[in-house]
């Protein structure tokens, strides 16, 4: 639930994720991931705005959106994190919005990027010691209003058009024209 523009305190979004087991906060501030069974705090980033915080079940997936006064980033930019270890980076590049792709070696998440042919590795690998790393970065024409991932798709949402995307590789299956939908319902 994007709470932006509705609340005077540092609430600007909270969501359950896709099993209920974890709530996903974001603040003017930052983000913070709670566990809720039992109930405590399993991660926190304080670096600037976060509008949308989105993750995947009970994965250390996240997906972001910068907002507020002092946003950690554009609220056009859609950031795939990883709250853990990384070990691989890469570049992406092709349909639909580009950016950078870092694969995930400690999960399943992504796994398939190795054999496509649009991916190559640029960097060396980032150091163990990186607790939360960025997968993948996608800007788009127009600021992000909703986000949704399953284990298959991830959904972009924007005022005048949905993006759908293969999460396994990052590659853009649809884009779906609408009519104007400011309140980015899915």
């Amino acid at each position: 639930m994007n709470l932006g523009g509705k609340s005077s305190n540092e609430l600007l979004f909270i969501n359950f994720n896709q099993d209920f087991s974890c709530i996903s906060v974001g603040t003017k501030n930052g983000y913070k991931i709670y566990n809720c069974d039992p109930f405590g705090k399993c991660y926190a980033k304080s670096d600037g705005g976060i509008g949308i915080v989105e993750m995947l079940f009970c994965t250390s997936l996240v997906a972001l959106v910068g907002a507020g006064e002092q946003p950690a980033f554009s609220p056009r930019r859609l950031q795939i994190t990883n709250t853990k270890e990384t070990h691989s980076m890469c570049e992406m590049g092709g349909e639909g919005a580009k950016g950078i792709l870092y694969a995930n070696t400690s999960e399943n998440i992504l796994s398939s990027i190795w054999s496509s042919p649009k991916i190559s590795l640029t960097h060396p690998p980032p150091t163990p010691q990186q607790r939360q790393s960025t997968i993948c970065e996608l800007t788009f024409p127009t600021s992000i209003l909703a986000v949704k991932l399953n284990r298959r798709r991830l959904i972009v949402v924007l005022e005048e058009q949905i993006y759908v995307y293969d999460i396994s590789n990052m590659k853009l299956l649809h884009t779906i024209e609408t009519s104007p939908n400011p309140g980015g319902a899915l």
